[in-house]
């Protein structure tokens, strides 16, 4: 199966220029474009086992940080729609003074996310650079350029049968489970492997079921810690009967999934 060298090219081209015009406000589909493309580039480095090169080590580090900051605003800007969205009679006041906190949370994290992107982007976009060479020369090895690392396929294979491991799911390692989910994900869209589509297609069900619920727990823990008086605010209640049911269907939809993640024991043979 082929390696998409093509693909962390782009994505590498895609990063430099958001580090290069870091604007005040990011939009939040720039500040999700930042976060998803940051996680597949560091997936790639892990299949081409880069990650423990000097130049690569030290972007992991400080893209890491930067991917953090941009999930604290991408969280905040769902948090606020879901805080407009939600349908009830009444207390107005709840939610206005939750809407508040949000945008004054989102305006502090965004800060910090610019901060962040000012500081490290002239390193970064060197060091991306250098990994763009380095890429380069890959690419050119036939024995890399014509299959997957066999580094990655071990790695795919491992996370495989830690995602159909018979274990049960709750509400303390499922958000854990929906990181090993994106992984596998990653690494199986750089391969571009048309058998692997199905299963691409399950776990972006499986992760989009399990980051829903994550986002109306921490709505929800949010609220606790903010509204006053909280014990008197009919909006928690409802955010506790919303969050539960998410949880119950990002179950379901994982144990649904589980059955097409599972290694075949002739693919295991093949990658083991």
């Amino acid at each position: 199966m082929a390696f998409d060298f093509g693909m962390v090219q782009k994505d590498i081209r895609k990063l430099r220029r958001l580090l290069q015009r870091a604007p005040k406000h990011a939009t939040p589909r720039r500040v999700h474009s930042l976060r998803t493309t940051i996680r597949r580039f560091e997936a790639a480095m892990v299949a081409l086992a880069l990650d423990s090169n000097a130049n690569e080590r030290r972007l992991l580090r400080k893209l890491a940080r930067l991917r953090k900051r941009a999930g604290k605003v991408r969280d905040l800007d769902v948090l606020v729609g879901y805080v407009a969205g939600l349908k009830m009679s009444g207390e107005q006041d709840c939610r206005v003074q939750l809407l508040e906190y949000l945008g004054s949370e989102h305006d502090r994290r965004s800060q910090q996310l610019r901060s962040v992107a000012v500081k490290h982007g002239e390193s970064l976009c060197g060091g991306l650079k250098r990994t763009s060479v380095h890429l380069e020369a890959l690419a050119k090895d036939s024995a890399v350029g014509k299959s997957a690392p066999g580094h990655a396929m071990l790695s795919e294979l491992r996370l495989q049968r830690e995602l159909a491991a018979p274990f049960r799911l709750t509400s303390k390692n499922l958000h854990r489970y929906r990181l090993k989910v994106k992984e596998l994900r990653y690494m199986l869209e750089m391969e571009h492997d048309p058998t692997d589509r199905e299963m691409i297609e399950t776990l972006g069900r499986v992760k989009d079921a399990i980051g829903e619920w994550h986002d109306w727990e921490q709505l929800l823990k949010i609220a606790r810690e903010n509204l006053q008086p909280a014990t008197q605010c009919k909006l928690i209640p409802l955010l506790q009967k919303t969050t539960q049911q998410k949880l119950k269907r990002a179950i379901a939809v994982v144990n649904a999934g589980r059955k097409q993640i599972r290694p075949s024991p002739a693919e295991s043979d093949d990658k083991g």
